[in-house]
């Protein structure tokens, strides 16, 4: 038995040793073409190669958060440094929600704000940021000046939250407001990225993610919903959200997608039988690929039982 147990860790061993030289060469090769870009400008296809390479080592390694973070940012700053600036928002956003390192959030947020308020010109988005900055750097040497240059007399998320839950529903034209919603729901993401372990942070997806659901922006709402599933497994809102992801799949056209509606179906049943939406969630699978006649036709048959 020892023996076997000796042959058992030696094999381990070598695996784990195995890995660790992969994962060194692949960081060795990553550096070695940072290098390159960094001793002269950056052409473009230098940056597209590079940025290829981080997603391949991000696919390979997603585990080594400290990497994939350094990564990203570099990823932004190229990005930012060609006047793309939506892409350096997305690389930020990708390293904060997925490779959250402590050491390098406080410059990446503090980047996201800079671009939303400098280059974008959304002074709400830029100041939430620069907001959501000083609430979670509180030890930051920057952080005074930012709230007293920046910051005086903005009110901080949760109140911008509130007014704009109370300005979503345009009453003169009679419909959801398109631009409060989309403010809704990035504001609630910055939060979310700022403050990850915060305990409202969930609460906030879940809030953005329905909205995101009132204004069709249902690719959007996969995102939040699988965010808080992903990143808050034990939170209250996190089975609606798997049931959600699998209502989209079901019902939108633009995503509907029967077996992925029915893997999450069975995945939400299985894990939170207790639910409140447990019941709905077996009747729709049960209906799944029926059409709403044949559903109807079986409620008939059903009564006449």
């Amino acid at each position: 038995m020892r023996t076997l147990l000796t042959i058992l860790g030696l094999i381990f061993s070598i695996a784990l040793f195995s890995c660790q030289g992969e994962k060194n060469d692949d960081l060795a090769q990553l550096e070695a073409l940072e290098a390159a870009i960094e001793s002269g400008e950056a052409t473009d296809e230098q940056v597209e190669e590079l940025s290829a390479k981080y997603l391949e080592y991000m696919e390979n390694h997603p585990d080594d958060h400290d990497s994939n973070s350094k990564h990203l940012q570099t990823m932004a700053q190229f990005q930012y440094g060609k006047n793309r600036y939506t892409g350096a928002l997305s690389y930020l956003k990708q390293a904060l929600r997925d490779h959250y390192v402590p050491q390098r959030a406080a410059a990446q947020v503090r980047f996201m704000a800079t671009i939303y308020k400098d280059k974008l010109n959304n002074p709400v988005l830029g100041n939430c940021a620069y907001w959501a900055f000083v609430q979670a750097f509180p030890d930051n040497m920057d952080k005074q000046l930012i709230q007293d240059s920046l910051l005086r007399g903005v009110p901080g998320i949760p109140a911008q939250l509130d007014t704009l839950s109370r300005q979503l529903y345009d009453e003169a034209n009679a419909r959801i407001d398109y631009t409060r919603a989309n403010q809704f729901i990035d504001v609630s993401e910055i939060y979310a990225l700022a403050m990850p372990n915060d305990p409202k942070s969930a609460d906030m997806l879940a809030e953005a993610g329905k909205v995101a659901g009132y204004v069709n922006a249902h690719g959007r709402a996969l995102e939040l919903y699988n965010w808080i599933h992903t990143h808050y497994p034990t939170h209250p809102k996190a089975g609606q959200a798997l049931f959600m992801m699998g209502f989209i799949y079901d019902n939108e056209p633009e995503f509907q997608d029967k077996e992925k509606a029915k893997s999450y179906y069975e995945a939400f049943i299985a894990s939170y039988p207790e639910d409140e939406f447990a019941d709905d969630a077996t009747f729709l699978l049960q209906n799944l690929n029926k059409s709403n006649e044949e559903i109807i036709n079986g409620f008939e048959g059903e009564k006449k039982e």
